[in-house]
């Protein structure tokens, strides 16, 4: 049996995923390597990047003058199995606005004031799993009830019972293109959503990386493996410059590589990009495919520009490299681009990218394949901007 390993910024998922799947003209990594392709920028998919204000109609509130809701219009909450009369009641609790200090930079002092969400909370207990529920919040006794909604309970734990869809989006932001992405996203009806960074982490929670509350979750049993861990201060260069990334590389792709990760989910650049399988800059079978879905739509707007086009690298003069020191090299240090600080082209092992705003639904197929679908937010629901099979060769690709 093969392991499918994902690896995201801050996360580590891992799949035990091996037998044949019938592919029906999709193509996969294995029909791969593919030629670098990039789609021309549609300029006129920029706008709307912009936050959402203070009045806009929504059903969440933003600003510094919320309003708490009225504690009757979400006094209970009825539910019960789809297609079934609703026979069961539960209490909610009220949140009520609460302003605090946060941290708001890394390595800093600097200090602002965070207003929280007013917002209903409770929990069901006794669910049955792998089970459709129908739901409504508010008060049957006046009445004032919310319109129908719906869930799906996890499968039972198990080595096989892995989520069928699952969403992965970064650099969402609270924008209408936000709104865009979440409403394309919703209407895949994934059983989990990845939110593979460039998200604000409210109630104190993860808030510098230098040794404040870190929590951690994890699914012994099931094929999921999933972490949380601070922003360790090397990761901080990588996220600033172009090439201090190289120093992210030389750090932790060695060990992707040892245990055959397959999927290596990152956030932060604002657009869309796919890679062949590849190892230290060369096509390599074995290697994880990556994968940057920071196209979730935030205020940044998209990135537009890619270093290996004409004029568009930068001065290695004006890229200090104010953490790292002489921890690795300023150029590229292997590869087509070894001893130059960019590329000149589009790399090689650069399969497809795009500057859309979107989201991507992996779907776990049986222990070897799994399906990537990325869905673009110009298009319509469901279709595909860009679609491959990642199937894993426990034989060819065992753990070193």
């Amino acid at each position: 049996m093969g392991l499918v390993s994902i690896s995201i910024t801050g996360l580590s998922v891992l799949f035990t995923l091996s037998f044949t799947f019938v592919r029906g003209g999709i193509p996969s990594t294995l029909d791969g390597p593919f030629k670098p392709v990039t789609v021309p920028l549609d300029k006129s998919l920029r706008g709307n990047a912009i936050d959402l204000p203070d009045t806009d109609p929504r059903d969440f509130q933003i600003g510094d003058n919320i309003t708490q809701l009225d504690p009757s219009s979400i006094e209970s909450f009825v539910f019960g199995k789809y297609g079934y009369p609703i026979t069961h009641q539960k209490l909610g609790t009220l949140s009520f606005t609460i302003n605090f200090t946060l941290l708001k930079a890394f390595r800093t002092t600097l200090l602002e004031l965070y207003t929280m969400f007013v917002s209903p909370c409770l929990s069901a207990a006794g669910l049955k799993p792998n089970t459709l529920y129908q739901y409504q919040c508010g008060d049957p006794n006046i009445p004032a009830m919310s319109k129908m909604y719906y869930f799906k309970t996890m499968p039972i734990s198990g080595p096989k019972s892995y989520p069928s869809r699952i969403a992965v989006v970064g650099d969402l932001g609270l924008t209408y293109n936000t709104t865009s992405t979440i409403d394309h996203l919703i209407s895949n009806h994934p059983d989990l959503v990845l939110l593979v960074g460039d998200v604000c982490y409210a109630n104190m929670y993860l808030t510098n990386g230098t040794g404040s509350d870190c929590y951690s979750c994890s699914f012994s049993q099931t094929p999921i493996h999933e972490t949380y861990q601070p922003r360790w201060d090397y990761w901080e260069a990588p996220i600033r410059h172009i090439t201090e990334a190289e120093c992210m590389r030389v750090a932790m792709e060695d060990l992707l590589y040892k245990y055959r990760v397959d999927i290596v989910f990152n956030g932060h650049v604002h657009a869309y990009e796919r890679s062949n399988r590849v190892y230290n800059y060369t096509l390599d079978p074995c290697g994880p495919v990556y994968i940057t879905v920071g196209d979730g739509g935030n205020r940044e707007k998209m990135a537009i520009e890619h270093a290996d086009e004409p004029g568009n690298c930068p001065e290695p003069s004006t890229t200090p490299d104010k953490y790292m020191g002489g921890f690795c090299a300023f150029n590229f240090t292997s590869g087509p681009a070894a001893g130059k600080f960019c590329w000149h082209q589009q790399p090689e092992y650069s399969a497809f990218r795009e500057s859309s705003f979107g989201h991507g639904i992996i779907e776990v197929k049986n222990e070897t394949h799994a399906l990537w679908t990325w869905h673009r937010n110009q298009d319509l629901y469901r279709a595909a901007g860009d679609q491959i099979y990642i199937v894993r060769q426990p034989e060819r690709c065992p753990v070193v």
